[in-house]
């Protein structure tokens, strides 16, 4: 439902859109491999020669992120040469921490999304594969004239989104005075 102004746009003629849907509050490491099988495996869906173009929003870019790190390039693995990422916490995200410790029911995405957990601190341990062109939107409007804590866009703090060793991989960086779900407008 979100990416709908995207996909109105797209030209179909080019491009063979495909969703993953999945539970927000899931396993991101159980997510990663879900969507390795089913899109990068080249054995789910085999694509052939036709190269991927892959748009992430939020925690789906920790998904496809985590994903890209099983992908090997093989001639057998569907061809990802793109791999666009929009408002993601690769950083995690600090109120995670506090949700974790205080909360009375915490999701797996939670415990994931916390900077002090293994999903995060795992997460960058291997550069993207070379032949995939990451390009980095980042997200930074937030109404708010008083901010208590780093700038946001409303949901995901920038320095969570701008991680130094992210933005070394990117291939383009493109920031947008925009909150987190309105990017996709």
């Amino acid at each position: 439902r979100n990416f709908t102004g995207i996909l109105e746009t797209l030209d179909r003629r080019k491009y063979k859109p495909w969703f993953f849907y999945y539970p927000s509050g899931s396993d991101l490491d159980q997510l990663a491999d879900m969507f390795y099988r089913i899109f990068l495996s080249g054995r789910t869906i085999p694509v052939g020669e036709m190269p991927m173009a892959i748009v992430a929003h939020s925690m789906g870019g920790l998904v496809v992120r985590e994903a890209l790190n099983k992908y090997q390039n093989r001639k057998d693995e569907n061809r990802v040469r793109l791999f666009i990422s929009i408002a993601t916490p690769f950083g995690g995200h600090p109120a995670a921490s506090a949700g974790e410790k205080y909360g009375t029911m915490v999701l797996p995405s939670w415990r994931d999304v916390n900077p002090e957990n293994g999903f995060i601190k795992k997460l960058l341990r291997k550069p993207l594969p070379e032949t995939v062109q990451h390009h980095l939107l980042y997200t930074y409007h937030n109404p708010v004239t008083i901010k208590v804590l780093d700038n946001n866009d409303g949901v995901v703090p920038i320095a969570s989104q701008l991680i130094p060793s992210v933005q070394e991989q990117a291939y383009r960086q493109f920031g947008f005075n925009s909150g987190h779900s309105e990017i996709l407008n």
